[in-house]
């Protein structure tokens, strides 16, 4: 599991025939975008949380990246969705009503059809994020948070 700023992952550069081309900033620092071409998106993103701020945010993000990205307000909207048109990810809040992260994560891991669907879950309390791939702490920045979902949309491609 990946947690908060002391994640290591490794980075691969953009596969022949497809993949999530990469631009690195030349600063050294690291900042890292993700680029599609024109209308295309990468991946589908379903962002869950309860904070409209907090959706709205995380969607220009992942957008910005190139990427087509759905939402929902609680975690059964986000099981409804899931089911009706699977993610490529599920990046989730842990603490939500109706239906918290906890409980979406044991029931996306639950049911075969939704166990590998990467998820990684931002939280302001890390150690509620049982079940998820990958944990990042709020507050987050957006290279890191690209750079970790990037991680694990890569790491589902290369497993089917």
């Amino acid at each position: 599991m990946l947690e908060g700023s002391g994640y290591s992952l490794p980075i691969s550069e953009p596969r022949k025939g497809g993949g999530c081309p990469v631009e690195r900033a030349g600063d050294g620092g690291d900042a890292v975008a993700f680029t599609g071409g024109v209308g295309i998106s990468l991946f589908r993103i379903l962002v869950v949380d309860d904070e409209p701020d907090v959706r709205y945010v995380l969607r220009r993000v992942f957008e910005r990246a190139g990427h087509e990205v759905v939402d929902a307000g609680h975690g059964a909207a986000a099981l409804e969705m899931v089911h009706r048109s699977p993610p490529d990810l599920v990046v989730t809040d842990m603490m939500m009503p109706v239906m918290g992260g906890v409980e979406l994560i044991r029931r996306l891991r639950g049911d075969p059809v939704t166990a590998q669907i990467p998820i990684l879950a931002v939280s302001g309390d890390p150690h509620l994020a049982d079940g998820a791939d990958a944990v990042l702490a709020k507050p987050w920045k957006s290279p890191q948070l690209l750079t970790v979902a990037h991680a694990l949309m890569e790491q589902k491609a290369d497993r089917t």
